[in-house]
Parts: C-alpha cells; sequence; structure tokens
C-alpha cells in the first residue's frame, strides 16, 4: 500500500499525471472538465437527509451531488434516474436565488422543469427526474439521494 502511494505521488508530480479512483460501488465519469464518483443512496424521505449530511456519513469526501454542466446532468438522470441532488433551499426566506450546494460549489447550470422553481415553501430540495428536469420539491419526496465526490489525486475508502 505504502509503495502504491509512492508510486502515485511520484508519477503525479514527475509526470503532471493523476490517479482517478473511485471508492468500491461508485460509478465513475469525466464531465463538465473534471473526474468524479457517484453513488446512489437510500434517504428516510425527510429534508434532514441532506441538511445532515448523509453522503458525507457515507465517506467522508462526499457531498449531495452538485451539476454543473449539460453532460452531467445527461449521465447522472440516465444513470441514476429520479434523485435529490445536493442543491437545497438555504434560509427562511424562498427565493429562486436562495438554493445553494451542499459542497460550497456555486450553481453555475440549472435545468428547471417548465415553471420551476415554483416559490413554495415548502419545497426546500431539488429532485432531478430520469428525464433530467428540476423541480424543488418538499424533503419527504427525497427517497433516494445521490451523492458526489469530485476527484483529484486521493483514493478515497467508503466508511466501515
Amino acid at each position: 500500500m505504502l509503495l502504491q502511494l509512492l508510486v502515485s505521488f511520484l508519477t503525479s508530480f514527475v509526470f503532471g499525471a493523476k490517479v482517478y479512483n473511485c471508492p468500491d460501488g461508485w460509478t465513475n465519469n469525466t464531465n463538465c472538465g473534471y473526474t468524479a464518483c457517484y453513488y446512489l443512496i437510500e434517504a428516510d424521505g425527510t429534508m434532514n437527509t441532506i441538511i445532515n449530511d448523509l453522503c458525507p456519513k457515507m465517506n467522508n469526501l462526499s457531498y449531495g451531488a452538485s451539476i454543473h454542466c449539460a453532460d452531467e446532468k445527461a449521465f447522472t438522470s440516465s444513470t441514476f434516474g429520479k434523485a435529490c441532488t445536493g442543491m437545497y433551499l438555504y434560509g427562511v426566506t424562498w427565493s429562486p436565488t436562495a438554493f445553494v450546494n451542499q459542497d460550497g460549489t456555486p450553481i453555475d447550470y440549472t435545468n428547471w422543469a417548465a415553471s420551476e422553481p415554483n416559490d413554495n415553501t415548502s419545497n426546500l430540495a431539488v429532485l432531478q427526474t430520469a428525464g433530467g428536469s428540476w423541480y424543488d420539491v418538499g424533503g419527504t419526496t427525497c427517497t433516494h439521494i445521490l451523492c458526489k465526490i469530485k476527484l483529484n489525486t486521493k483514493t478515497c475508502k467508503n466508511k466501515a
């Protein structure tokens, strides 16, 4: 293991190569100019599954998935189907600009369905359908959460 880490470090340092490894059971994909790992988890159907960091509890490097381009949206919706993302309403006053990504990245891509987001104060989460359209929904709609790890040169493992 130590030898593998040393070889990975030297390869990255000397040749500028990056090592991309997903934890066991996660799906690797490159889009939007970076490589990430994705994992679909079943949720308890409450908003707390997003706010209370269910994805980081699965793997300390993961968050609810942030979607940054049409290719990533197409990949995640076709691969995982209907799931809540890591985008949610932050704060007590509803506003279409009050949504944030759990991982702290900017919201630089959206794919809202017609009439969405629809200004409903109970709709705190963002659900991506299998067709790729986004809806703001109540937390009880979140029966599946899409988790994501944006990779760099680190190798990550699932928590035991």
